[in-house]
């Protein structure tokens, strides 16, 4: 009977010479890895075979194969297997599209077997494999973050890159996320947080993350390789796309990839979004819900969600437009907050915030951190909505010990166990 091993399912058309030499390394290997290869003749029955419910440590796939695309590696990653690249094409790369690994022709036997044991995991005896062992397996899908995740919107001119900055500094110096690194993410379509931070057309971005490739060792670091420190701040940040034209070229899945790797390193995530969510089921275009997959994936996934308007009737009114657009967007008023800007600084209700209005010296500019009266509100606020909803603690609560003796027990009748 068979006992642990690789089962491999492959991608590539017949005439390619190193499905022979994939072929022959189903008989044990050296090290004792036994190997099995199930070849799929195309993208379809490759489909069929994954939603069969059969369990494959990895899909291997032919470089040159026209169906090798982001879409057919989002398929596999959805299915809990890591997809390897043989024979790269020179027009795509396999880790452009999101492979975990890549191999060359030729080379298998000596390339795939430590490529598997570093992306994939064996299929047991019985055939039965746990998904989420298979998704720790893939090693390019960073796991859910656990940090602080805000999301800030605005109208332009409302100031909503400036309160996306103080939240962030405020998440980074107020307490509300610690143990690791506050990255301010512009995931805006007219990204301007570079030049408010005087960084200008910087050449890291989220252009890099958009094309990210698995880190080599020194692992999480890599990601904010892409970022700008802002140590006066306390926070890192990552400067958009800086054309509107770029966003056409954006996949769905490439704004997930990018939302989880920056969740898996950062204790605290702010999140400038354009304030346009609309779907397909809205607009009735599948290209108007791809290009608010950023703005979409946001609302979804981030704990506050800051709507930021200005003072007026007319700005009032802006504001609460936006607010019934976030809840016919499925965000429950719970996790919102409203931010008046350049106000006078006293707050409508608890659920609302107002900021002074401060000369633009204090706010633009790197090499200082923006004034208090903008940040502690700020801090304060999200802090209570994090604590309303449920989905955080709230800052600076304490933590109840408790003492041996204390639970009781299950039964009345049954004496307390003492050690």
């Amino acid at each position: 009977m068979l006992g642990d091993r690789y089962v491999v399912l492959a991608l590539v058309p017949p005439e390619r010479r190193w499905l022979r030499e994939l072929l022959a390394l189903e008989p044990p290997g050296p090290d004792g890895e036994a190997l099995q290869v199930v070849v799929a003749g195309s993208a379809e029955e490759l489909g069929l075979r994954l939603a069969s419910g059969r369990a494959f440590s990895a899909v291997v796939v032919d470089g040159h194969h026209d169906a090798l695309s982001q879409d057919l590696v989002a398929s596999c990653h959805r299915a809990r297997c890591p997809v390897i690249v043989v024979s790269p094409s020179p027009w795509a790369s396999g880790m452009d599209l999101g492979a975990q690994a890549m191999v060359a022709g030729g080379s298998l036997r000596h390339e795939l077997p430590p490529v598997l044991r570093r992306c994939a995991l064996p299929v047991p005896a019985a055939g039965i494999c746990c998904p989420e062992d298979l998704h720790r397996a893939l090693r390019g899908v960073p796991p859910p973050g656990r940090g602080v995740a805000v999301a800030v919107c605005g109208s332009g001119g409302t100031g909503a890159s400036t309160v996306a900055m103080a939240t962030a500094q405020g998440l980074a110096t107020g307490g509300l996320a610690t143990g690791g690194p506050v990255v301010l993410a512009d995931l805006a379509r007219r990204a301007d947080q570079a030049v408010l931070h005087g960084a200008g057309q910087p050449e890291r971005g989220l252009g890099d993350l958009l094309m990210y490739r698995p880190p080599g060792p020194g692992g999480p670091g890599s990601v904010l390789d892409s970022c700008l420190r802002m140590p006066e701040r306390g926070y890192w940040l990552l400067p958009g796309l800086p054309e509107r034209s770029a966003w056409a070229a954006v996949r769905p899945q490439a704004v997930g990839r990018v939302l989880a790797l920056l969740a898996s390193i950062s204790a605290g995530l702010v999140l400038d979004i354009h304030p346009d969510w609309d779907g397909e089921k809205e607009t009735g275009f599948l290209e108007v819900e791809e290009r608010n997959a950023f703005s979409r994936a946001a609302l979804a996934s981030a704990d506050v969600i800051v709507a930021v308007g200005l003072p007026g009737m007319k700005g009032a009114h802006a504001l609460a437009c936006l607010a019934q657009d976030l809840e016919a967007g499925g965000v429950p008023p719970s996790r919102t907050l409203l931010v008046m800007n350049r106000g006078d600084g006293i707050a409508a209700g608890p659920d609302q915030v107002q900021l002074p209005d401060l000369p633009e010296a204090d706010l633009v500019g790197h090499g200082r951190s923006l004034p208090t009266a903008l940040v502690a509100p700020l801090t304060a606020a999200v802090g209570r909505v994090l604590a309303r909803s449920g989905r955080r603690e709230a800052p600076g609560a304490s933590i109840r010990l408790v003492a041996r003796g204390t639970l009781g027990h299950f039964l009345e009748d049954e004496p307390t166990r003492r050690p």
